[in-house]
């Protein structure tokens, strides 16, 4: 249903080409099977990452106009972003706002400037983050303990979203087609310029990732009771905290040093003083909780079910 005329302040347009290139290609042609479900998807892939950001605030359309380059076939797009009187105010200059017009939505999404969520699914390859924290509005997505992605919560946002990631992958499965092997999004219509280049090898890093969402975190000085030492799985021993079970990393690296120079000798049954951190995430719709040992305090050795002192 259009929006009445007198609701609409006005429009903002970019124009940029998507421009799928590979030897299948050379005469221009590509099967419209393939091509269909893709423009669709890259759409969808707009429409919702500008619903995800600016809700009813503002509509946003793609019209297409077919252009060609040798070797390769390309679309003109054109993404127009229809604003309704309820945000006017948010205009502080000419085509100035927050997040509302068709080039920040372009960045956020990673099609111009080479960064954004495309940027970030590009850095994890994949993988999910580890952590995410946020400092003064800037979150660094963590893909191991010393590397990460610095971005906006915008970013995140959509990267979260499983509709969003699903989109791109979509709009990239004509890459898993024999002779089609790249990905461009251009502002000249020439791959030479482009603002954004993916290829076939890349695939697998678009498959949706659900983020864990931390509930709770707390650190207590307890006893547990060694089950099992294992070091591999990243030192995941296993205790009994008293009345359940659990597996826990051990992340006292002092400890750990001393048991591989042999000056700790421990056996199953034995206590261990230490602290411990209690994770709580939610994610694929169940609660999870992990535990790690941040620090070993104190070791009490059990011998014949009687401690040794």
């Amino acid at each position: 249903m259009n929006k009445p005329e007198d609701d609409v302040v006005g429009e903002m347009a970019e124009r940029f080409y998507v421009i799928y290139d590979g030897w299948a290609l050379e005469h221009h042609l590509m099967d419209v099977r393939d091509l269909a479900p893709a423009m669709i998807a890259v759409n969808d892939l707009l429409s919702n990452a500008n619903k995800a950001l600016n809700g009813d605030k503002a509509d946003l359309n793609l019209k297409v106009n077919a252009s060609f380059r040798a070797g390769s076939f390309g679309m003109e797009l054109h993404t127009v972003v229809h604003f309704l009187s309820q945000i006017r105010d948010m205009f502080a200059s000419d085509n100035a706002s927050a997040i509302s017009n068709a080039w920040t939505i372009l960045e956020i999404v990673g099609f111009v400037i080479g960064a954004g969520l495309i940027g970030l699914i590009r850095f994890l390859k994949g993988k999910k983050p580890t952590k995410i924290i946020d400092e003064d509005g800037r979150l660094k997505v963590y893909l191991n303990e010393t590397e990460y992605y610095e971005t906006d919560g915008k970013v995140v946002k959509l990267y979260k979203n499983r509709t969003i990631v699903s989109d791109l992958n979509k709009m990239l499965e004509p890459l898993e087609k024999d002779g089609i092997d790249s990905f461009f999004v251009s502002r000249t219509g020439d791959k030479k310029d482009a603002d954004l280049a993916i290829d076939e090898s890349e695939l697998t890093y678009f498959e949706y990732q659900e983020i864990e969402n931390d509930l709770s975190e707390n650190i207590t000085e307890t006893f547990v009771q060694i089950e099992a030492a294992v070091f591999k799985d990243n030192n995941k021993w296993k205790f009994d905290n008293g009345g359940s079970p659990i597996n826990a990393a051990i992340l006292d690296e002092e400890f750990l040093r001393k048991i591989d120079a042999g000056e700790l000798r421990f056996g199953k049954g034995d206590l261990l003083k230490v602290k411990l951190k209690t994770i709580q995430t939610f994610a694929h719709g169940k609660l999870k909780t992990e535990f790690q040992v941040i620090e070993v305090l104190e070791h009490k050795i059990v011998k014949q079910g009687h401690l040794e002192f």
